[in-house]
């Protein structure tokens, strides 16, 4: 009978393709958190172990998938600087991500754009970055799960721990000098603040270099934790789209999220108290609808008003006085445009472009969105075919006195909303508990 070294290297790719997708539907991460490499839950890395032919047509695929998350204690994973490393010294295989899975303010939870800032004590962008363990992992040594571990275990622990933290500190040098490196050619809104978090070892700023080095990226799954309407605020990912909006506008071809398809904004509701429920602020969602790839958006407890998005730093603020009229604190708010529907204090400045967006099918689930919001985000569809909206009452506790929540759902004004869409919707649901 013929050894498995002998099938085709077609049918070996076909055997990894299958096991990459039974990883991607567990949200799997290209290099799994766990402490012992030697037995990975990850599928694909499995079969990469398997032998250097295994590796040499399953590393694509082990690559084309990234997913960032949290251990048990809070703690980042470390394969996302060992997935860094490898896609800047191999740029077929940056060429080969298409999607990526991130919790964007998972590993900086509290921490409201200005350094030194640690509300919950998760996080100091003003030292050493400890929530890595900035192991240099690859195919190649998976095995090696700690390196450069002391090797005297008799040592005491005082000496061991000491010299464990100088090591580590050393690779976090090392990690933050590549990363900024790589980041030099790149072009980016307010680079120098972005290129200061990347030596400070900013996860965020991180990822949007990850983001950045993907051009063929096609599908991004946000995962945002809960009290996100006062905690994202994260400079990075704001450069990071102010940025997309400037290639848009110049008219450039090349950039990150050039090829983006697919855009899932996941809202967890569960990392704190249900107090804190607040909401994913829906005008953070503007610049992706310049991007002419865009084709699907899903967004998850989106919400627009007001006293959800107090308290939220200015783009004036990020950008250290630069004074760009289309990212001011003033146009960061939905506008009322259509007094008698939406509450007073709805701010009457427009964000949100018209007719740029070649989205084709808008889902907002559990939605606290205002019906001159949901205009404008209709507004700056050109192509929408599906939508799909559904409102909830989950963000409040109930209140009488509180007039806009009988308006949240009024039939005649998403008709006009919709009349611009007329020759091109071929299914809009509306699944609410309460209609009027």
């Amino acid at each position: 009978m013929a050894s498995i070294h002998d099938l085709p290297a077609e049918l070996l790719g076909e055997i990894a393709g299958h096991l990459d997708n039974g990883r991607r539907r567990v949200h799997c991460p290209a290099w799994d958190g766990d402490r012992d490499r030697s037995n990975p839950r990850n599928p694909v890395l499995k079969f990469c172990l398997v032998s250097k032919l295994f590796l040499r047509v399953a590393e694509p695929l082990l690559y084309s998938f990234f997913s960032n998350g949290i251990e048990r204690d809070w703690r980042a994973h470390p394969h996302r600087r060992a997935f860094l490393h490898r896609i800047i010294q191999r740029p077929d295989l940056a060429a080969r991500v298409s999607e990526i899975r991130i919790g964007v303010l998972d590993e900086e939870f509290g921490k409201v754009t200005r350094p030194k800032r640690t509300m919950y004590g998760m996080y100091n962008i003003g030292g050493y970055e400890d929530s890595d363990d900035d192991s240099d992992l690859d195919p190649y040594h998976a095995n090696n799960v700690l390196h450069h571990q002391p090797e005297d275990d008799s040592a005491d622990d005082a000496s061991d721990g000491g010299d464990e933290a100088a090591i580590q500190n050393l690779n976090s040098r090392s990690d933050r000098l590549a990363f900024t490196s790589a980041a030099h050619h790149i072009d980016m809104h307010n680079k120098s603040a972005w290129l200061e978090e990347l030596r400070s070892g900013s996860p965020n700023a991180e990822l949007v270099l990850l983001l950045c080095l993907t051009p063929n990226l096609t599908k991004l799954v946000l995962g945002l934790p809960d009290k996100s309407g006062y905690d994202y605020n994260y400079r990075s990912f704001r450069s990071l789209l102010s940025q997309v909006r400037q290639d848009v506008a110049s008219a450039r071809t090349t950039g990150p999220l050039r090829a983006l398809r697919t855009l899932y904004i996941e809202f967890d509701a569960e990392k704190v108290e249900s107090v804190f429920a607040l909401g994913f602020p829906a005008h953070y969602m503007r610049d992706f609808f310049y991007l002419p790839s865009l084709q699907e958006l899903k967004g998850y407890k989106i919400t627009t008003k007001v006293r959800y998005t107090e308290g939220i730093e200015s783009d004036d603020d990020m950008d250290d006085g630069q004074d760009d009229p289309s990212t001011s604190s003033d146009s960061t708010d939905i506008s009322d445009s259509d007094g008698a529907l939406d509450p007073p204090n709805t701010p009457s400045h427009p964000t949100w472009p018209k007719r740029t967006s070649p989205i084709k099918s808008l889902t907002l689930n559990s939605a606290n969105i205002t019906n001159d919001s949901l205009s404008q985000l209709l507004s700056a569809c050109t192509a929408l075919s599906t939508l799909s909206c559904a409102w909830s009452d989950d963000f409040d506790t109930p209140n009488p006195m509180d007039t806009e929540r009988s308006r949240i759902f009024w039939p005649p004004h998403i008709l006009r909303a919709l009349a611009p869409h007329a020759a091109s919707p071929r299914c809009a649901t509306w699944p609410c508990r309460r209609c009027c």
